[in-house]
């Protein structure tokens, strides 16, 4: 799965680059809080984080991504601003959105941006492979 901090831009122009970095770590937290052991969670990018869950299925990483959507929302980061800080996610699973990594992670990207496009704080599963 990918998951994107919604309009970050706007965290770094408001708060300053040191609270975006702070949300970015406490996301990095969240992520390890809230994955199982086997999953890998890094960050991708400017405020891009992917996670891969081993053996799971469409419904497990449905439910999987939406909890992290809801814990990201639910949850304050420490910082002495009020910051309210939402992802969106994208999710897409081996083999039924592709056999390869490049597939399974353009899917994903893909259904990343149709979640954004969507109103963010969102979760899309990747369209199917035809």
């Amino acid at each position: 799965m990918l998951l994107d901090i919604d309009h970050f831009k706007k965290v770094n122009d408001t708060f300053g680059h040191d609270v975006g970095d702070a949300a970015l770590a406490w996301i990095g937290r969240l992520l390890e809080e809230h994955t199982r052991t086997a999953d890998i969670h890094f960050r991708i990018g400017s405020e891009e984080f992917a996670v891969i869950c081993p053996e799971i299925g469409v419904t497990e990483a449905g439910i999987a991504a939406r909890r992290l959507v809801e814990v990201v929302a639910e949850a304050r980061p420490a910082t002495s601003f009020p910051l309210h800080v939402t992802v969106s996610a994208g999710f897409a699973v081996c083999p039924v959105h592709g056999k390869r990594s490049d597939q399974i992670f353009q899917a994903a990207d893909h259904a990343l941006l149709r979640s954004k496009a969507d109103g963010r704080n969102l979760v899309t599963p990747a369209a199917l492979v035809g």
